[in-house]
């Protein structure tokens, strides 16, 4: 089966998304689908060699890496498109991507599409100009979309009742890769600390930096290491840390792929503090806090360790009492509470990271992720 799995974006980046880009081809490559990744070429990618991307990723190279010269036009964008549409007419497959744009000039080629969604259609139409709005109409009613993927049952919803049919969409949360076993970060001073709590991600608005800095002054014995960011947003938070006095928290800063497992491994708990409003990254108006899988949920559960979450309905789709321990977004004490009655029992702690690795492994590895999407095309 050809897939050609095309985006909008740039590649390499720091931002989630190209993480999600990757590791999705990844594991439809693994269930055995001839792959190609498609995306802009720019100053950075053109210097990279193929197996330097795939590197900074931490991605096997079981697929191709196609990057497309984007035109110095005003609707440069259409142009790419265009260009995109036509190289898989020519090889023939599926066109499969994230962007609505992308996957609207596919169907008007006549292309067997599948879209990926991870916010609503109405969020994104309301960047979009005319001629996008017109292909956006003939996307949904095309006979050529052969699927809608979106990544939680409350997207699944929202986009029902923006009048897409039911039948054609699926659920499917993201995921993790199995990790390989390494040796955790030494960090300094470990001794004088009875615990190491974590944080991996971004650090935007809502992605609960916030309550992390209010839960470190109630429990100065324990050390908080934030893993991830950008320089902006790690310079914004560490000020702030530092002008309250916040002396057990840690900004890492962005750690690639491939040393990430060291870290989450070296981790005591791991920390899923998203706030009711998450803002996203290149989009300041959105809100994803109510529809949002994150990936760092994943991972944690990929390394078999404890998690505490916050309590909101998105994250008990595939968390639950069993893997987990759930918490007011709003209430740091029920944060420190739940981090002391953790690391003082050492049996309860196993046993909701064990919990969470097997869940992750019946359900959420990138290769069954990409064996049910071959599903859905078949």
């Amino acid at each position: 089966m050809k897939i050609s799995y095309a985006v909008w974006a740039q590649i390499p980046s720091k931002a989630a998304h190209s993480l999600h880009f990757m590791k999705q081809c990844q594991g439809l490559a693994a269930n055995g689908a001839d792959v190609v990744f498609i995306f802009p070429a720019n100053d950075t990618n053109i210097e990279m060699s193929d197996c330097e991307i795939f590197d900074y990723y931490n991605v096997k190279p079981c697929f191709r890496l196609k990057r497309v010269a984007v035109k110095k036009l005003p609707a440069k964008k259409l142009f790419y498109s265009i260009e995109l549409a036509n190289y898989v007419k020519r090889r023939s497959g599926l066109f499969f991507t994230r962007d609505p744009d992308l996957a609207s000039v596919s169907v008007f080629y006549r292309l067997r599409t599948m879209l990926e969604l991870h916010a609503t259609l109405d969020s994104s139409l309301m960047r979009a100009k005319h001629v996008w709005k017109y292909l956006r109409k003939l996307l949904l009613k095309s006979e050529y979309l052969v699927q809608i993927i979106v990544i939680s049952e409350a997207l699944k919803k929202i986009l029902v009742k923006e009048g897409i049919k039911s039948n054609i969409i699926s659920v499917l949360h993201d995921a993790s890769d199995i990790p390989i076993a390494v040796d955790p970060v030494i960090f300094n001073d470990a001794g004088r600390y009875t615990g190491e709590i974590g944080y991996i991600g971004h650090l935007y608005q809502g992605k609960g930096i916030e309550i992390i800095l209010k839960i470190a002054p109630m429990l100065p014995t324990v050390r908080f290491h934030i893993v991830g960011g950008l320089d902006a947003d790690i310079s914004y938070w560490n000020g702030r840390a530092q002008n309250e006095n916040i002396q057990n928290i840690v900004f890492h800063g962005f750690v690639n792929q491939r040393a990430i497992s060291a870290y989450i491994v070296a981790f005591d708990i791991c920390l899923l503090p998203n706030q009711r409003s998450i803002k996203v990254y290149g989009n300041s108006k959105a809100n994803i806090s109510d529809i949002t899988s994150p990936l760092k949920m994943f991972d944690y559960m990929a390394h078999g360790k404890a998690i505490i979450s916050s309590d909101l309905p998105v994250l008990k789709e595939v968390l639950n009492d069993s893997n987990a321990i759930f918490c007011n977004p709003d209430n740091p004490r029920q944060w420190s509470d739940a981090i002391e009655y953790l690391l003082q029992n050492n049996q309860r702690r196993i046993e909701i990271g064990r919990n969470a690795y097997l869940d992750f492994e019946r359900y959420y590895t990138w290769k069954k992720r990409g064996s049910q999407i071959i599903k859905q095309i078949k």
